[in-house]
This record gives C-alpha cells, sequence and structure tokens, in this order.
C-alpha cells in the first residue's frame, strides 16, 4: 500500500469527519451521566499489523454541565496542540465550528444548516475576514444511516464523500472520490470494545481493507 496516499487520506478523513452527522450527536443525560469529558487516543499502524503501532496523536473533548460537547482539542504524541475546533449552538444543533491554530488564533469556520429532523444539510467555510472558501451539501437515504456530501452547485448533485452509520449513529464507512470522480479510497471501522451504555471505548479504522489506526475512547462523567 502506498504510505503516502494513506497519510493524505488520514487527512482528508479528519476534515471531513468534522461536518459529518455523528459531530453533531450528543449523548441524552436522562439516558446516562452527564459527560465532562472523552480522551481519544489515535495509534497508527505500520503495514496492516497491530502489534506495530504507535500513539500519533489524541483528542479531548470538553463538554458543559448539560452535556453538549464545546470544544475538540488535537493533540501530537508529545501533547504540543495541532488545532482546537469551538462550538457554538442554535437550538440544540452544532452550527459553527471555530478552527483556532497551536498559536490560539483562528484560522477559519464552519457554518451548518440543518432540516427539520436535525440533520445537516449544508456546510460552509470561510476566512476568519468572512471571504468564502468552500461549500457542501449533504443529503440523506435509507433511513438516515447513509449520508451523501458533495460541492455545492446549482446543477447535478454528485457527491465526493459517502458516510454509512450503525444503529448508533457511529461510522461503519466513508468512501472517498477525487476531484475527477475517480474513487480515491474507503475507510471503515470495526467496533471492537463498547461499554455498558453501548458507547464504543476502542475500534479499528482501516483504509482499503488495511488496518492503518486503533483508537481506544475513554469517557469522563460529571
Amino acid at each position: 500500500m502506498n504510505n503516502l496516499k494513506t497519510l493524505k487520506g488520514v487527512a482528508v478523513l479528519c476534515i471531513a469527519l468534522l461536518t459529518s452527522c455523528n459531530q453533531n450527536k450528543g449523548i441524552k443525560a436522562e439516558e446516562v451521566s452527564v459527560l465532562d469529558n472523552i480522551k481519544i487516543e489515535r495509534i497508527r499502524v505500520y503495514n496492516g499489523n497491530k502489534d506495530s503501532t504507535s500513539l500519533s496523536s489524541y483528542i479531548i473533548k470538553e463538554f458543559d454541565s448539560l452535556g453538549t460537547e464545546t470544544k475538540s482539542t488535537y493533540y501530537n504524541a508529545d501533547d504540543s496542540v495541532m488545532m482546537q475546533f469551538n462550538n457554538e449552538y442554535t437550538n440544540g444543533n452544532k452550527t459553527k465550528i471555530n478552527w483556532i491554530n497551536k498559536t490560539n488564533k483562528l484560522v477559519r469556520y464552519v457554518t451548518m444548516e440543518y432540516d427539520g429532523n436535525g440533520k445537516i444539510i449544508k456546510s460552509e467555510s470561510y476566512k476568519p475576514s468572512g471571504d468564502f472558501i468552500e461549500g457542501y451539501m449533504h443529503k440523506w437515504k435509507d433511513n438516515n444511516k447513509i449520508e451523501e456530501k458533495g460541492p455545492i452547485t446549482d446543477s447535478v448533485f454528485k457527491p465526493n464523500s459517502i458516510y454509512t452509520y450503525n444503529q448508533y449513529d457511529e461510522f461503519t464507512s466513508l468512501v472517498e472520490y477525487d476531484e475527477n470522480d475517480s474513487l480515491y479510497g474507503t475507510f471503515t471501522w470495526k467496533y471492537i470494545k463498547l461499554n455498558p451504555d453501548k458507547e464504543w471505548t476502542e475500534r479499528q479504522m482501516y483504509f482499503n481493507d488495511t488496518l492503518v489506526r486503533i483508537e481506544k475512547r475513554y469517557l469522563t462523567y460529571q
């Protein structure tokens, strides 16, 4: 497998997941204790061998007193900050994500719009000045278990990302296409461990059927 292509794919994936359905999902306070934070360790797997790994980075997600995710901070393995994403909400939906770099400077923000069922239908990225960067449409199929994402257009909609979700609204696959509409690659997730509340605590990520990452999730409650 081409390692450079895989690394590029993982970078694309990190951006794509920020505006996916799953990022708007919250855990209801009446179902479990209210979350305080979540730590996700992202472990790189070399050559598909799960016995050959190293910690590449980790994420800390923080929640307010109601259990709403307020921000996510991405760290390198040496604990230095890569990027921070601060969330803003309207009527319970995440409607803006501010991208803050390692020097605490706003470098981009993303706005999202939703339908009456709380499903994202449009996302747009802007520079701090307000200049438009890019925009996407999000369309839903198969009882909201398939999400198609593609550039905003007045002509025929062509998705360049197709997500599928399981019964817990977690990712099971992401198919990516390049600018020429050719298949770039497929990411898939296998959920290895769940806690008693059916929240995943360990999963594996594959790129084109090769294991590339193991993620371990630690949930801390208020």
